[in-house]
């Protein structure tokens, strides 16, 4: 790993044994940026899951998703840039270019445009939010803030505060940022759907991926029935998910299905 990045993966001496604790650039580098990108190829599954099973299609195009596309399209921009950079930067100055300062940058291309397509897809399949997405960006901004702080220590000690260095990470973590927002918010609803349209619907059909996390598209319900004794009109429709008529269908198919493996 020293080779692949040109210094020490780890020390000790930095980042334990010491008052002010800091990381490598070498773990920055590698271990923060990667572990995000592997959780979302990893559990996207789930939200292939998801979208071949959504019975809603065809979410409008609005300015969240169309932010979302276009920010992320931006990010990508970044990192061309930074490996565009880096080559130049070893031209001009007769270095040599270690392995972390290409794969990293690819790994993030590549993962940013995968999260954009399923940006597509949930829109196309009337997903209104992602979970999944929300916990890459939210990992991302989060393992960019060690980074985020050497740029600044860096610039600060050379006192370059133009440092392409400083400008560029500073962009990406804005931009990052910023989806992360948007990723925590719920879309429009979809055009189209297979569910009947319920007059009261439950609002976490509009919860956005962060509400059904902390569950707080529920607080208006829990503050009035402690202000007032709840009553039937207070309560909202089942999911449509969660309904007899999706849910009795589903079970009568497994049961019949453990019914004759035991040859009743």
């Amino acid at each position: 790993m020293d080779e692949f990045c040109g210094s020490k993966f780890w020390d000790d001496d930095l980042s334990w044994n010491t008052l002010d604790p800091e990381l490598t650039k070498c773990f920055e580098k590698t271990a923060l940026v990667w572990a995000p990108c592997i959780f979302l190829w990893a559990l996207s599954p789930l939200d292939v899951y998801f979208i071949l099973n959504s019975k809603n299609r065809d979410i409008p195009w609005n300015w969240r998703n169309l932010a979302k596309i276009v920010l992320t399209g931006a990010l990508v921009i970044v990192t061309l840039t930074d490996i565009v950079k880096t080559f130049t930067w070893a031209s001009c100055n007769d270095s040599a270019v270690y392995s972390v300062d290409v794969i990293s940058p690819l790994v993030k291309l590549f993962t940013f445009a995968f999260s954009a397509v399923f940006v597509y897809y949930n829109r196309k399949y009337g997903i209104r939010t992602s979970g999944l997405q929300f916990l890459f960006w939210l990992l991302l901004l989060i393992c960019a803030i060690p980074q985020l702080r050497t740029e600044i220590r860096e610039a600060q000690e050379t006192a370059d505060k133009r440092s392409y260095n400083l400008i560029s990470y500073t962009l990406y973590f804005t931009l990052v940022g910023c989806i992360t927002l948007l990723s925590a918010l719920a879309d429009e609803p979809p055009r189209e759907t297979k569910h009947r349209i319920s007059k009261k619907p439950c609002p976490e059909q509009g919860a956005g991926a962060l509400s059904r996390i902390l569950y707080t598209w529920f607080d208006p319900m829990a503050w009035k029935g402690y202000r007032n004794p709840l009553v039937i009109e207070d309560l909202w429709d089942l999911n449509p998910e969660d309904s007899a008529k999706e849910v009795v269908p589903l079970f009568e198919k497994h049961w019949h299905a453990s019914l004759e493996k035991s040859g009743r």
